[in-house]
């Protein structure tokens, strides 16, 4: 009977090993999905930043850019200087900013019309001011 209980105590145990390795080899394949889900999701995350961060720098672009078309020269300086900052901040941008400066500063320029000075009153009305001392009466 001993090779019987010896036997049956070898097949317990290659159950045991098999399930042992079965379970080793399910967490395994379980670890390796929780890792190919994270690096998805990072991909996935630096691809919306990565997005997020272009889409602003088209706005800031575009902006500026109409910015430079403005009547008023404030607002044209202020989109030079929008222009020359988004140069600094992003280099894959520099060359066409430059190009667009120097187109800017290429237009035909025409100086303002001279805006006529206000039109004063022919007849205006003294204003009469009130001495110290005296009554009206």
């Amino acid at each position: 009977m001993s090779t019987l209980a010896e036997r049956l105590s070898a097949r317990i145990e290659a159950v045991r090993t098999a399930l042992a390795v079965a379970a080793g080899i399910g967490a395994a394949a379980t670890l390796l999905l929780a890792v190919h889900r994270q690096r998805h999701q990072e991909l996935a995350a630096a691809h919306t930043m990565h997005n997020a961060a272009e889409r602003r720098v088209t706005e800031l672009y575009t902006k500026a850019a109409e910015q430079l078309g403005s009547d008023q020269a404030p607002v044209q300086l202020a989109g030079l200087y929008a222009l020359e900052r988004l140069a600094q901040d992003t280099p894959a941008l520099q060359q066409t900013i430059v190009n667009v400066i120097c187109a800017y500063l290429r237009m035909p320029w025409a100086a303002p019309q001279a805006v006529p000075p206000p039109a004063t009153q022919k007849y205006c009305r003294p204003t009469r001011r009130r001495q110290p001392g005296f009554r009206a009466g």
